[in-house]
């Protein structure tokens, strides 16, 4: 400064340096005014993109909140119309289940009056109709509503199966007691079991088609013994017939008689008796010939007694069939008798003699005391 001070163009030079520091300092506030110029349109551009960025902000909140809105409400929608749906799902649950009550009720309704109607006593004697109408009072569950109606009906039930059992049983009672057609039989065994469960289920014991079945099972039983009887008499007889042909074939006169005697008494016929006795009589005829008398004689001989054993038999028949009296029939049987006509017959006619002696008193008795009694007694 010292050198400039002393320069003559010192005074140049500071209005030279004034002007470049008046340039430099205009320069320097342009700069500066320029700077804060840009710095205020920075600054500005930097709050509009602040604000921007605050408006974009609070649009996007704004946006957001609108589209939680929107999601809200449409949630409270969809909620909405689910509660709704719900409600009415639960609306028609409950009108369903109104009408099954109500159509239930009705059906019991009806099922109680179709099974009062069944118990009727124009009705209840049938059970089909009884069961079918408590099936269908299960079905309905009457037993719910009216428990004692149906245990009147279960009883009722039991009572017509019984009933109709008895009917069945009672049919069929008539049925196998009936006479048995030509070339069939009773079935005994089936009638007994169904008299044992006509009993068990109760059938009175007076019952008329019982009593006719319970017959007809002692009628069986009495044949059946019958015919055992009969069967066990004709094995004797046959026996008894045997016997008679064995003694008659071994000639043996007492053995011969003792088999007549116990023929007679199992009930062999007149005819083979007859036979057996004209045997006997044969062989009495022969014991008493001489042996030396030949065969032929004796055969002979043996045919004419014969005859008169038969002509003297038909005539003590004729006596005792004609009425004879009883000296007349006692003579004959004598006759008979020594002509060697059977014994028993001789004996019989004997016997009818002394029954006609007996009643030919008995009536003179009568004659003389003339009483009517006595008379028709005799």
């Amino acid at each position: 400064g010292g050198t400039a001070a002393g320069d003559p163009w010192s005074g140049n030079w500071t209005s030279e340096a004034s002007q470049q520091h008046h340039g430099a300092e205009a320069s320097r506030n342009r700069q500066e005014a320029q700077d804060k110029q840009m710095a205020a349109r920075y600054a500005e551009l930097e709050r509009k993109r602040v604000e921007d960025e605050e408006n974009a902000k609070r649009n996007e909140d704004m946006r957001q909140k609108k589209a939680q809105w929107a999601e809200d409400q449409r949630l409270q929608q969809q909620e909405q119309l689910v509660r709704d749906q719900e409600q009415m799902m639960r609306d028609r649950e409950q009108a369903r289940l109104d009408m099954e009550q109500e159509a239930r009720r009705r059906r019991q309704d009806d099922a109680r009056l179709t099974l009062k109607s069944a118990l009727d006593p124009s009705m209840a004697k049938d059970p089909h109709v009884v069961e079918w109408a408590l099936q269908e009072a299960k079905k309905a569950g009457v037993d719910e509503v009216d428990p004692e109606l149906m245990a009147a009906a279960e009883q009722q039930l039991g009572a017509s199966r019984t009933a109709d059992r008895q009917r069945v049983l009672a049919t069929k009672l008539e049925r196998l007691a009936a006479p048995p057609t030509a070339g069939s039989v009773r079935n005994l065994e089936a009638l007994k079991g169904t008299i044992e469960e006509a009993r068990s289920m109760g059938l009175p014991a007076d019952d008329e088609r019982l009593r006719a079945a319970e017959q007809a099972v002692a009628q069986e039983h009495a044949l059946a013994a019958r015919k055992e009887a009969e069967a066990k008499a004709e094995g004797a007889r046959r026996e008894r017939l045997g016997e008679l042909q064995e003694a008659c074939h071994a000639r043996d006169l007492p053995r011969l008689q003792s088999a007549i005697q116990q023929a007679r008494t199992e009930g062999l016929s007149e005819g083979v008796l007859r036979k057996a006795g004209l045997h006997v009589q044969a062989l009495r005829f022969w014991f008493r010939k001489p042996r030396d008398v030949s065969r032929e004689e004796a055969f002979k001989e043996w045919r004419a007694t014969a005859g008169d054993i038969q002509r003297a038999r038909t005539a003590l028949v004729a006596e005792v069939n004609r009425g004879a009296g009883s000296e007349e029939l006692e003579q004959s049987a004598r006759a008979a008798f020594d002509a060697g006509v059977d014994e028993r017959i001789c004996e019989e006619a004997a016997q009818i003699a002394a029954k006609r002696c007996e009643a030919h008193d008995q009536a003179a008795c009568a004659l003389v005391s003339r009483e009517p009694s006595e008379l028709r007694a005799a």
